[in-house]
């Protein structure tokens, strides 16, 4: 079975507002670790954020998953890479739930979501104690 893999790159250039920095500076202080990914849509933006936060005082690293295409982008297979100990958070670009769930589930540092449609950046919170039980369930009874 032959693959076609079709680019759907958000075309517009994406920062963050003064008002997210502020938040991570809050929340992580200057010199902060941070890993940084997003979904493959808005990859050709993550180098401009990228130098942003490294303006505002933070180190940043784009994150790749071992299935993923490009360097920043998350799959829904790779979350293990979010397992880390070496970040103090992270931060997500894109929209939808979906990524930033996955990311929690296997860790418990901070993922910041920024949504390009909505110009939003909060900090995610979810369910994912709720969704690791009831994957603990379901295995089981596999088992």
């Amino acid at each position: 079975m032959k693959t076609l893999f079709v680019y759907a790159k958000y075309k517009q250039t994406l920062l963050l507002s003064d008002a997210a920095l502020a938040k991570l500076k809050e929340e992580f202080g200057d010199g902060a670790r941070l890993g940084l990914c997003s979904a493959i849509n808005f990859i050709n933006s993550l180098e401009g954020i990228q130098e942003q936060l490294q303006e505002a005082g933070f180190q940043v690293e784009q994150l790749k998953g071992v299935h993923s295409y490009e360097q920043g982008q998350v799959l829904g297979c790779d979350m293990p890479v979010f397992s880390s100990g070496t970040y103090a958070g992270y931060v997500y670009i894109g929209d939808g739930a979906f990524h930033p769930k996955g990311m929690q589930l296997n860790t418990d540092l901070k993922i910041f979501t920024y949504n390009p449609f909505d110009q939003t950046f909060e900090l995610f919170e979810s369910d994912a104690e709720d969704l690791n039980k009831k994957h603990k369930v379901a295995m089981t009874k596999f088992l």
